[in-house]
């Protein structure tokens, strides 16, 4: 066991037989293409799958922060709804390539971002979901009682509180306290919050406020680790309604629970831990290093970088430096959603050559414009050439055929046959057949 820690070979994989990728590149199976067998992702499981994504913490408190920088109650849902949309429709969209193709992001953004730069892609949705990883675990950490109810007590956690204010009713009533260019202001910033594709530029932003950033911009760019278990291409669109009808239910549920301890306590209790506390009685490290990491040591990798290294709960409490960083990070998630989305639907049309994607030196390696134009004149050449060939062949087998022609006409009887033909009708021999003489 000690040699294995020291020596650096042993920690190298066996090499794994691609069903797909050429003999000398380095593979495994979690980047193969899905196999017909492990289809199994219908719409029920999509929608499974958000409902245990999207009825958290993180949602609630990201909602209910909205509420609580100054727009009204009706505001805050309808922002929520159109966040939903934002994540949804791209999500949908990228998702896609997995279901078609039943290939992973990290193989499917070489296609857009080519074979190396695409790495970058990988590194950059890697790095923000590890930070995303330690947020979540942190909060989970601090709900250390298990329960298989959660949607069933949050509603109670929401009836509980309104029954102790009197009713929930009255928020919905109440004004912006901010208006005009502030209130637009705060739209966009609460956008961020909720969606992570948005940039926030304000000020006004509190780690509070915005502690889903870029949490679900990340599903929207990978969406297709997901999708490409999919038993039928348009399983993944199952996701355009359920995200936004989870999102908005969990947002509301933090909203009406904002407004509700704000009668009860005074202030706004924007997370649902504050109001507990009120109650007495992981495939991208795969991608980039196949030879040394395959999905089970990328989620080892994870849990230690993104659980500990990165000290998430120091972020929670007072991250105003590293939520600069984190919102940053939207800057690369849209453009990288962006262009997956318009390259596959709008220039592709749905077409990639999916060997290729895993063949460094395929289709999709970039190595600047000269280099792309000697390849264009390389391969001109070669026409040229090829086609100079076929006519030196063409020639020579009218050569060939003229000779074998001629010495046919001298070995047999057929000069009396062809001259009695050209005689009937009036044509000589070698008018016949040029080049040839009996």
């Amino acid at each position: 066991m000690a040699t294995r820690l020291i020596h650096r070979k042993r920690w190298a994989l066996p090499k794994q037989d691609s069903s797909i990728a050429p003999p000398h590149v380095w593979s495994n199976a979690d980047q193969d293409p899905v196999p017909p067998e492990k289809w199994t992702w219908t719409g029920w499981t999509f929608t499974q799958y958000w409902l245990s994504d999207l009825v958290t913490v993180s949602t609630w408190s990201a909602a209910s922060s909205a509420y609580q920088s100054g727009l009204s109650a009706t505001d805050t849902v309808l922002l929520t709804l159109v966040a939903a949309l934002c994540n949804a429709i791209p999500t949908v969209l990228n998702g896609a390539v997995g279901a078609d193709l039943h290939i992973p992001f990290p193989v499917a953004i070489r296609a857009s971002y080519g074979t190396y730069f695409g790495y970058f892609c990988v590194a950059s949705r890697a790095v923000l979901a590890m930070f995303w990883f330690g947020i979540q675990s942190s909060y989970g950490g601090q709900c250390v009682t298990p329960s298989t109810l959660v949607p069933p007590m949050a509603l109670a956690m929401v009836i509980w509180i309104s029954v102790k204010a009197g009713g929930g009713s009255a928020m919905f009533h109440e004004p912006s306290t901010v208006h005009g260019t502030d209130r637009a202001w705060l739209w966009l910033m609460n956008m961020t919050s909720i969606t992570g594709i948005f940039v926030s530029i304000l000020p006004l932003i509190t780690f509070n406020s915005n502690e889903a950033l870029g949490g679900f911009s990340t599903l929207a760019v990978n969406i297709s680790d997901f999708s490409r278990f999919s038993k039928k291409p348009g399983s993944p669109v199952w996701q355009l309604p359920m995200i936004p009808l989870f999102k908005v239910i969990t947002g509301l549920f933090g909203i009406i629970a904002a407004g509700a301890s704000k009668q009860v306590y005074g202030t706004i209790l924007w997370s649902p831990l504050q109001i507990i506390d009120q109650w007495q009685g992981s495939s991208d490290m795969t991608t980039m290093c196949p030879k040394w990491f395959n999905i089970k040591r990328g989620m080892i990798m994870c849990m230690v970088l993104g659980g500990w290294a990165l000290c998430p709960w120091i972020i929670i409490k007072s991250g105003k430096t590293f939520l600069s960083f984190m919102g940053a990070y939207s800057i690369f998630m849209a453009p990288i959603a962006g262009i997956l989305c318009c390259d596959y639907w709008l220039i592709k049309r749905r077409k990639y050559d999916v060997p290729a994607l895993y063949d460094p030196r395929g289709i999709y390696y970039y190595k600047g414009a000269k280099a792309n134009q000697k390849r264009e004149r390389n391969n001109a050449d070669k026409s040229k050439a090829a086609k100079s060939q076929i006519k030196t062949n063409e020639k020579a087998m009218n050569i060939q055929c003229k000779v074998c022609l001629q010495t046919f006409l001298q070995t047999t009887k057929a000069p009396a046959l062809l001259e009695h033909a050209s005689n009937k009708h009036k044509k000589g021999l070698a008018d016949c057949f040029p080049g040839v003489s009996a």
